[in-house]
């Protein structure tokens, strides 16, 4: 007898199930990689920009020489940017410097005292991502990164100008 007279019957016609699964299957586990990975870069991207905003803020608290307030509030301001843009250079470098940094100082809420500064990056992910777009998840995909930090300061430690003698409560005056 020979060799395909003993093969089951239904045997001959699933010699190339295999095949066609895979070629089925694959571009969905191709998906589910891409999105696995991407959502990665979005997610290490944010915790980089969350990482650089707390930096920022912290930079803009050392003392920037200035004859007066403003001055010395700008330079704060302007090495708070500079520092949280440093931390991302990785990003700027992939995605055309497209992050851009923000500061702005209010009156702390819980102390009229001081002075708060916050540092706020922003990165438009949909329109420059780092991984390319897949059309099934641009819905998924944010609009836009964003990330902040705050830190207090007093307004006398800002310049030199005047005698800035920072009182102690219960000292005598």
């Amino acid at each position: 007898m020979s060799r395909a007279a003993r093969q089951r019957p239904g045997a001959r016609g699933a010699r190339g199930n295999a095949a066609i699964e895979f070629a089925l299957l694959l571009p969905l586990f191709l998906l589910v990689l891409y999105g696995i990975v991407s959502f990665a870069m979005m997610f290490g991207a944010q915790q980089l920009m969350t990482l650089a905003a707390a930096e920022g803020a912290r930079a803009s608290l050392q003392y920037q020489p200035a004859d007066d307030m403003d001055a010395a509030l700008t330079l704060r301001r302007t090495r708070a940017c500079s520092t949280a843009i440093a931390f991302v250079a990785w990003v700027q470098e992939r995605t055309a410097n497209s992050i851009s940094c923000e500061t702005q100082t209010t009156t702390c809420v819980h102390d009229a005292e001081l002075m708060c500064l916050a540092v706020t990056l922003t990165y438009p992910y949909r329109t420059v991502p780092l991984l390319p777009a897949v059309p099934l998840f641009d819905a998924l995909v944010p609009e836009q990164l964003r990330s902040s930090a705050t830190v207090q300061m007093s307004p006398m430690s800002l310049s030199d100008a005047g005698d800035h003698s920072p009182s102690v409560p219960g000292a005598p005056a």
